[in-house]
């Protein structure tokens, strides 16, 4: 995990993600403190097969204190209405095969699973199970 933090959260790659153009990066706050993010892909910044169909939720990180107050439902909507606003045909994300409280959330909002791969956490292979919600218009 630190390898991966060390490789994937530095200055440079996050500022490249903030001004990526097809990234989008969404907070949560409460009293001026950040308790939770959203960051939504689009094109050709969607981590797995980049299209103009679809609209990724890359990360939905909300603080261990603040779950199960709402704020990953409202990100969730956020990420709808982006996906809609785009025409997008689908919204995907993917989620690490052992997370399970996850799962039961996306499940629980429509998501269901569609495939999996293979995700890199420094020499370690894990699985994250590919999910997606088709949109209705």
């Amino acid at each position: 995990m630190k390898f991966h933090l060390a490789n994937h959260f530095t200055r440079e790659k996050l500022s490249a993600e903030i001004l990526n153009p097809d990234s989008k990066i969404f907070f949560a706050v409460y009293k001026g403190d950040p308790v939770g993010y959203l960051k939504i892909n689009m094109g050709n910044a969607q981590t797995v097969l980049p299209n103009d169909q679809a609209v990724e939720i890359e990360r939905i990180y909300v603080d261990r204190l603040f779950k199960g107050m709402g704020i990953g439902k409202i990100f969730i909507s956020k990420a709808l209405e982006i996906a809609f606003s785009s025409h997008a045909k689908y919204i995907w994300l993917g989620v690490w095969e052992h997370n399970e409280s996850a799962i039961r959330f996306y499940e629980k909002n429509g998501f269901e699973k569609y495939s999996e791969h293979i995700f890199k956490l420094g020499d370690d292979d894990q699985t994250d199970l590919l999910f997606k919600k088709m949109l209705k218009r």
